[in-house]
């Protein structure tokens, strides 16, 4: 019942945390990025409940460390993160 009405909630949404480069990206090492935005964390929750046993599995989890969410993180469907403490990028 309790996952049922989260997923009402959240039917549709999307989280992101993004920095829009002001110019076109030459090189940058940052993991997910297109056009000139790099995307830093991402959940698309409809993706993420698409897959009933990695939602309720991502809901219910209690990670104790940074490191622990972060590879929950990367294994979730519908998840984006940005692993690296620090990114760069060179653009014009």
């Amino acid at each position: 019942m309790e996952l049922q009405m989260m997923r009402e909630m959240l039917d549709g949404s999307k989280l992101v945390l993004a920095v829009d480069i002001n110019g076109t990206i030459v090189e940058t090492d940052a993991a997910h990025h297109d056009g000139s935005r790099l995307t830093l964390f991402a959940i698309d929750f409809n993706e993420m409940m698409a897959d009933s046993k990695a939602f309720t599995q991502a809901v219910k989890a209690k990670p104790q460390t940074y490191e622990e969410a972060m590879e929950m993180m990367k294994t979730t469907p519908g998840v984006r993160v940005e692993l690296r403490d620090s990114v760069s990028v060179r653009f014009e």
